[in-house]
């Protein structure tokens, strides 16, 4: 048998078991071995034997082999490993209990084994990454320019607002504001208009300006409705306001609304017609021409691929007509809109029939007699309301006895910020209408109104 013994300078040693013998000529052998490593280091493996066999090991001497034999009991008690002091770094070799085999050489580090194997599997995977984005930012430029190709330059967007033709979701503006990327991009800079819903700014968006309408958190309904039907039922015209986008923004804890058209330097009609400007012909005529082609466009119902449905606006006034560049109109503001069904003909009234401003109201909505199932009475609403509007451009109409100054429907006969009950008296009880001058009888102003919208103007004005 063989035990182990751990000697000071860390060198593992097999030391021979001390035996009795039974012979005297029988000797015992003790022989040392060195095993060195690549490194420099190296261990010392010992083996024993009995017999008289031994004789040509006794006394061996070499660098790497060493050999002691005696003939006495217990005499190899006290060997030690001949060979001087190291410091090993490689693991020790294992040998077999007794077997007396040479040791095995050292397996290599495990370190070495890592590096083999993990550097190729790490190389290979950045490789795999690599292709991957280097495919995904491909795809996404290639998409990008697809996109790009089917838009207007932002150089193009607003040299001209009147001859920009805009799409929406539903056809009706260019998307080129991204929706939740307004807020950051976008910046107000300065009021251009208040209403019951909000305030509308002048904005500027890389080198061009919008029309930001920000409406009140109350207002949210109106704020949907309006979206909704610019991105899912109205179509393109170019008598319609053009939108481009909407977003709900976080301001100092609270929520506003934001909805993105397209900005006219002229504002609002009102607006127009207040300034001091007395209007040709043919001005006129394009004022009162394309109002009343965006309101039949919304009134009108179209099947098939571009099916739009019928739309009452049921808040036409001047404030809500925006005057273009090139002298024309277009409607804006459908937050009490009515929209009808194409297929099974229902639709819905927000906010209850009595809705809109009070100065426009048609008589039927002040004395509440209109018949609120049937929803051409919303469209006959809306043709009221725009009589009205020909009645503000009529009075600043260039006749041969000159020009009105500018007045609001009724101004003079109801308060600025007339009551139902007021304008259901004048309207309905006294039966009332704004003054048609003689002069527009005289010239050519009722003829060509006439040739064009006989039906708004003389049942409207002349037939109360």
């Amino acid at each position: 048998m063989i035990r182990e013994t751990l000697i000071k300078d860390m060198t593992v040693v097999k030391i021979p078991k001390v035996v009795r013998l039974q012979m005297n000529w029988i000797r015992v052998l003790s022989f040392f071995t060195k095993v060195s490593y690549p490194n420099g280091s190296y261990t010392v493996v010992s083996t024993w034997e009995c017999g008289n066999h031994v004789e040509f090991n006794c006394n061996a001497s070499s660098d790497t082999h060493m050999g002691y034999c005696c003939r006495t009991d217990f005499c190899n008690e006290n060997v030690s490993n001949p060979f001087p002091p190291y410091s090993p770094t490689l693991p020790m070799p294992s040998s077999s209990s007794g077997s007396g085999d040479p040791p095995r050489a050292p397996s290599a580090p495990s370190a070495t084994i890592a590096v083999v194997v993990v550097v190729p599997l790490v190389v290979l995977l950045l490789a795999v990454l690599s292709i991957i984005c280097v495919s995904f930012l491909l795809h996404r430029r290639r998409h990008t320019q697809r996109r790009s190709d089917n838009q207007v330059e932002p150089s193009e967007k607003m040299l001209d607002a009147n001859e920009v033709t805009f799409t929406s979701g539903s056809g009706s503006g260019n998307p080129y504001l991204r929706q939740r990327t307004i807020a950051r991009e976008i910046i107000l800079q300065e009021v251009i208009g208040a209403g019951r819903y909000g305030k509308v700014y002048r904005a500027l968006w890389q080198g061009d300006l919008y029309a930001v309408k920000i409406f009140h958190t109350i207002d949210e309904q109106s704020w949907f409705r309006e979206t909704k039907i610019y991105n899912e039922v109205l179509g393109p015209h170019e008598n319609i306001l053009s939108y481009l986008t909407a977003d709900m923004v976080s301001n100092c804890g609270s929520t506003e609304l934001w909805m993105v058209v397209q900005y006219h330097q002229l504002g609002s009609l009102y607006d127009y017609l207040n300034r001091d400007v007395i209007l040709k012909k043919d001005e006129a005529f394009k004022l009162c021409l394309s109002t009343i082609n965006g309101l039949l466009h919304l009134h009108a119902e179209i099947v098939g691929a571009h099916k739009k449905p019928s739309i009452a606006h049921r808040d036409l006034k001047s404030k809500n007509v925006l005057v273009k560049n090139n002298g024309e109109c277009c409607i804006a503001d459908f937050g009490l809109a009515v929209v009808q069904d194409i297929q099974d003909k229902t639709f819905t009234v927000p906010h209850g029939s009595r809705q809109g401003t009070k100065r426009y109201m048609a008589p039927e909505v002040l004395s509440e007699k209109i018949y609120h199932s049937n929803f051409e009475s919303f469209k006959q609403v809306d043709i009221y309301s725009f009589g009205l509007v020909l009645w503000e451009i009529c009075t600043k109409w260039e006749t041969l006895n000159g020009t009105m100054s500018y007045q609001l429907p009724y101004q003079g006969m109801v308060q600025a910020d007339p009551s139902f009950d007021e304008m259901k008296q004048v309207v309905v009880v006294a039966n009332m209408r704004p003054q048609i001058p003689n002069t527009w009888h005289c010239d050519d102003v009722s003829s060509i109104l006439q040739g064009t919208t006989d039906w708004t103007i003389y049942v409207v004005f002349l037939c109360p």
